[in-house]
């Protein structure tokens, strides 16, 4: 029997009155009891009570606890409160005349890991998203996981969140590749083996290879330092995570498990584990091609921004990359890395040449010298530099060419960024740097005072809607004003709308053309092969012209983007198919 001083000590007393009179409801609660007890009826009458009133306080209990709570873990206080209160007040209640449990604390644990679990699976993507921080919560779901019969509701729960929450048009490639990249830190805690982490990211592989600027994406935070983790991952270099060979266990044998029954099968489990976050990014399109054409893209691009020449962070990067993807993949990044070097060294000794042979240029310049052939297309913006910027770079060739016999520059005139002084009517003198392009629209404005978009166009040779788009820049800033429909003279009333202090450094566009300009080109380049094919040939069938131009043009091209360009050529009327065979129009 339980005494009532015994069950004053229970710690689960709600009671605000005084004097408490939990006690005494105790003591006629266990004489009942004693009399149910007695009858054989205590487990048909008073158990599913008694359990409902459990479930509640312990479901209220997780609530409490651990909502919105991801920085430790909080399953073992959990534990203990469920073993020392929550069971303790229980024994007090339910304990047969022979000491037997009527409520089953294995039961009641069940419960409390269910209930848990359940609660987590309702705010798993803030878990994801605030990953490494709520790592203690994933390790608290490792734990309890196994205890439930819930593994399975999970795997379609995170399915269903990413595609609801995250795999759609609303959310940005940067922001799935974040939560992608969080996710697979947090799986792994979560699930050692990998298996779940495999199953709920295939749906945001497949979404991240619909989006064209994926690899981009992904490339540019892998070498940008504000990107810890990709960082971190390609500083350690190939993975090197603590796994088990399954083929030598060894040591540790004992704590060998065998993967889940969802596993791939056509995966092995240390291949599964061994992957680390750059390979799986990867994966997402199974070929690295990709992915160092775009780095190829990219130092071109930060290269040509960077007018210091000053290439240490570009250089870490690019051995780091070089150890993952090899030395050979990456030899047109090496040389351009080596043109930049280079191009220091010859710049310097170029204006002191000039300095010394009395040719000084009127003005400071620094170019830099590229290896054609190495370096991307160049996006195409023709224009007509004014005489001043044409006779410098006129006198920097010739002091070029008799530095490297046989050699000379071909120059890109829109590429780049000039620093020019701007001064007023009102005599206020500002500081822009820009690109020569927008430099030679402003300079065209010394010579007279108004232009038309269709004169300007004229005079530096480009087309209308590269003035239209270039010209924005100087009438945002207060220099030129539209006075009507396309036509654009100085702004004499600079006081008001003129900023006086030095302008900020313009964010260059990229310099390199587009994926599908270069794609185009290169296509452009394949034609005439195609062109010789099928004059020598008469006629062939795509998967024969497409097998060709891997072995004859070294083309990257897929089957399907071969077609595309194949049916563009037959309704320009150059090409004709039938049943499946391609053959020049007569």
């Amino acid at each position: 029997m339980t005494s009532a001083e015994d069950l004053e000590e229970s710690n689960c007393c709600p009671c605000e009155l005084s004097p408490c009179q939990c006690h005494l409801i105790l003591l006629q609660m266990s004489a009942i009891t004693e009399n149910i007890q007695e009858l054989g009826l205590f487990q048909n009458i008073i158990e599913d009570v008694l359990f409902g009133i459990a479930r509640a306080k312990i479901k209220e209990r997780v609530s409490t606890t651990c909502a919105s709570s991801y920085s430790k873990t909080l399953i073992n206080d959990l534990t203990e409160w469920l073993n020392n209160d929550l069971i303790g007040w229980l024994d007090k209640v339910t304990v047969n005349l022979d000491g037997s449990e009527i409520l089953s604390k294995e039961r009641l644990m069940y419960y409390l890991y269910d209930s848990f679990v359940k609660l987590r699976l309702d705010e798993i993507l803030p878990m994801i998203i605030d990953y490494p921080d709520s790592r203690p919560s994933f390790e608290d779901l490792h734990s309890v996981l196994p205890q439930t019969n819930l593994r399975k509701q999970l795997i379609v729960t995170i399915k269903q969140v990413y595609e609801s929450r995250i795999l759609h048009p609303g959310v940005t490639t940067t922001d799935i590749l974040t939560a992608y990249i969080q996710s697979i830190q947090a799986f792994r805690v979560l699930d050692p083996s990998c298996v779940i982490l495999e199953i709920v990211t295939e749906p945001v592989k497949l979404y991240l290879r619909s989006r064209e600027d994926t690899v981009r994406c992904i490339v540019a935070n892998l070498i940008d330092e504000s990107c810890e983790v990709l960082s971190d991952e390609l500083t350690k270099g190939t993975s090197d995570q603590d796994t088990v060979d399954e083929d030598n266990i060894g040591e540790g044998w004992q704590h060998w498990l065998p993967d889940p029954v969802d596993a791939n099968p056509d995966v092995s489990s240390k291949a599964r584990r061994s992957t680390d976050i750059i390979n799986m990014l990867v994966n997402i399109y199974g070929t690295k091609e990709l992915f160092i054409k775009e780095y190829w893209n990219l130092l071109a691009d930060r290269l040509l921004s960077n007018l210091s020449y000053t290439t240490m962070w570009e250089i870490r990067y690019f051995e780091l990359l070089k150890i993952r993807f090899g030395e050979t993949d990456l030899l047109k990044c090496e040389v351009m890395l080596k043109d930049v070097t280079d191009s220091k060294r010859l710049n310097t000794w170029i204006n002191e040449e000039l300095q010394k042979t009395n040719n000084e240029l009127p003005f400071q310049m620094n170019a830099l010298m590229l290896s054609a052939q190495y370096w991307p297309t160049f996006r195409e913006e023709p224009i007509e530099l004014p005489a001043e910027m044409k006779d410098a770079l006129t006198s920097y060739t010739k002091a070029y060419e008799t530095t490297k016999v046989n050699r000379t520059l071909k120059w890109q005139p829109h590429i780049g960024q000039v620093e020019v002084d701007i001064e007023m009517d009102s005599g206020n003198t500002v500081t822009f740097k820009t690109s020569p392009v927008n430099v030679a629209i402003i300079m065209a404005f010394q010579e007279q005072g108004m232009y038309t978009v269709e004169e300007l166009a004229e005079k530096l040779q480009t087309s209308a809607s590269v003035i239209r788009r270039r010209i924005s820049y100087w009438q945002s800033h207060g220099v030129l004003k539209e006075i009507s429909h396309d036509v654009y003279e100085l702004n004499k009333d600079s006081s008001t709308s003129m900023i006086h202090e030095p302008i900020e450094e313009e964010v260059l566009e990229s310099a390199t053309a587009s994926s599908e300009q270069q794609k185009e080109q290169e296509f452009q380049v394949m034609w005439s092969y195609i062109n010789g094919m099928l004059t020598n040939s008469d006629s062939l069938p795509l998967e024969r012209i497409h097998s060709m131009l891997k072995i004859f043009a070294n083309a990257e091209c897929t089957v399907h983007e071969l077609e595309r360009f194949l049916s563009k050529k037959i309704r320009e009327g150059k090409v004709v198919c039938a049943a499946g065979v391609y053959k020049l129009a007569s």
